[in-house]
């Protein structure tokens, strides 16, 4: 599997990654539990060491997967996707710093302390990648050891050089 530099973080990953939204069951139909660890461990066994998450996947149980399946004995790198609200009958975007620290704080329990954890703010408005509230929690988390690297996920040119 080649490799290559993640952006700035200083990290090796390899060039394909996992989207775990599908083995969440909430895409595209229902997944058998026991298959998700099945298809995490096949990809490190093919030397997949990036994968991608979001706390609302399937209320953290992904995260679970993860944790379980990558332990101390794998390099892997997990890229979460925080900011989105399931708790009430529609998610919503929420970027204040006490949801995205709880957020924070509950993905690196379910991932445990080897996984290599790098946090983004999922889509963004322009007005939150230019305010610093959810990047100060997010440096701060970074601080703190909840995650190991930061930043934005976005579809927007605009956002991304405004949280640049």
């Amino acid at each position: 599997m080649r490799r290559r530099m993640l952006g700035k973080t200083g990290f090796e990953v390899s060039e394909l990654g996992v989207g775990t939204w599908g083995l969440s069951g909430e895409g595209y139909g229902a997944v058998a539990r026991e298959e998700v660890p099945r298809v995490v461990k096949r990809a490190l066994m093919m030397g997949i060491s990036l994968f991608d998450t979001t706390p609302s996947y399937a209320g953290g149980a992904i995260e679970e997967i993860l944790g379980e399946c990558i332990g101390p004995q794998h390099s892997a790198h997990v890229v979460i996707r925080y900011g989105t609200d399931t708790s009430g009958s529609l998610p919503i975007k929420n970027f204040h710093p006490k949801f995205l620290l709880n957020q924070m704080t509950q993905s690196r329990k379910r991932l445990g302390k080897e996984a290599k954890l790098i946090g983004l703010l999922h889509h963004p408005t322009l007005a939150t990648a230019q305010g610093s509230a959810a990047s100060e929690a997010l440096e701060k988390a970074r601080n703190e050891g909840l995650l190991d690297a930061w930043g934005v996920s976005t579809s927007s040119a605009e956002v991304a050089l405004a949280a640049i």
